[in-house]
């Protein structure tokens, strides 16, 4: 009766595993064929070794398609690359800070092969809306993160604090039942909970100050990103200004090869007539001179005949 307990749970154990391996792998369909319907296999790296992260929705589609050794960092930069709208990179990047897809300054510096960074890549494709949102949400997800470790760190330090409080007001009680009140450990551990206290102050005060600091640099950081972009504009416009500068002498030239072309031909035409007529009129003077030739050697038969007659007329 046990061995048929056993086996009937382990059958319903193996059930469960292979309806969750099922569940886990419709799951795996699902993502994947929502993103092969947004235009491209989300298991195909590009030249680039990069994933199409920005098809990823949300958080648990950009999980399941950055598994480890891939660099999370390289989602702006595959968004950047991408061959989405502008306005719908930039709806991605909303994406981001609805759903807590992971993004600080770190991603804005990443480069690939070609050394360039997302920040770069929208310099060159004139997406200046995209490169200051993406300044933004890098912005925002820094802070969080900076947050997130000082609140982290006040708790901790605020647990650390109520420890010692703890242990002081257990060793007044301790002290104040006690006869010997010069008890020497007791005022050891006393004097380290007052020092480790003060130093949690200290360190709690230190937080704040860094956490200013970091701000300001912070903000630097994205002054200097701004002129980059700012000198990016002025340095495609006058990119621009050239190219239209080219393309005009382009044009003057193009059409200054037209015309010589078209003189060249007309000239072609001229001395093809030219040559004709020099043919035409050296036939007409060879026929002329064989006409000439004909009717001088009829002549020259009719002079001579017109003598034999002469001679004959004599001699009778």
């Amino acid at each position: 009766m046990l061995k048929r307990d056993a086996d009937l749970k382990k059958v319903q154990s193996e059930n469960s595993i292979n309806k969750l391996k099922d569940e886990n792998q419709q799951l795996h369909e699902r993502l994947k064929g929502e993103l092969l319907r947004s235009g491209k296999s989300p298991m195909e790296q590009d030249s680039q070794k990069l994933f199409p992260y920005h098809f990823a929705k949300n958080r648990e589609v950009y999980d399941a398609l950055t598994p480890p050794p891939i660099d999370r960092r390289s989602y702006l930069l595959t968004l950047a690359r991408s061959n989405l709208t502008e306005d719908a990179k930039i709806c991605f990047l909303k994406n981001v800070l609805d759903n807590s897809i992971p993004c600080d300054m770190s991603h804005m510096t990443f480069t690939g092969e070609d050394n360039l960074s997302c920040i770069g890549i929208a310099a060159q494709t004139r997406e200046y809306r995209f490169a200051q949102s993406m300044v933004y949400v890098a912005e925002q997800g820094e802070n969080a993160r900076r947050s997130s470790e000082i609140d982290k760190m006040k708790v901790d330090h605020k647990e650390e604090i109520e420890k010692y409080q703890t242990e002081i007001e257990k060793l007044k009680k301790e002290a104040t039942g006690n006869v010997m009140m010069e008890d020497e450990e007791i005022k050891r551990k006393l004097d380290i909970a007052v020092e480790r206290i003060g130093i949690l102050a200290f360190e709690n005060d230190v937080l704040k100050d860094d956490s200013c600091k970091k701000e300001k640099l912070l903000k630097a950081e994205i002054l200097n990103l701004n002129k980059c972009i700012s000198r990016q504009k002025a340095k495609c416009a006058d990119l621009s200004t050239e190219i239209d500068k080219l393309k005009k002498e382009s044009a003057i030239l193009s059409e200054r090869v037209t015309n010589k072309e078209s003189e060249r031909k007309k000239e072609n035409e001229n001395l093809k007539i030219e040559i004709d007529m020099q043919h035409m009129l050296k036939r007409d003077a060879d026929l002329q001179k064989v006409q000439l030739e004909n009717s001088i050697n009829e002549l020259q038969d009719e002079n001579q005949r017109l003598l034999g007659q002469l001679k004959g007329g004599k001699t009778k």
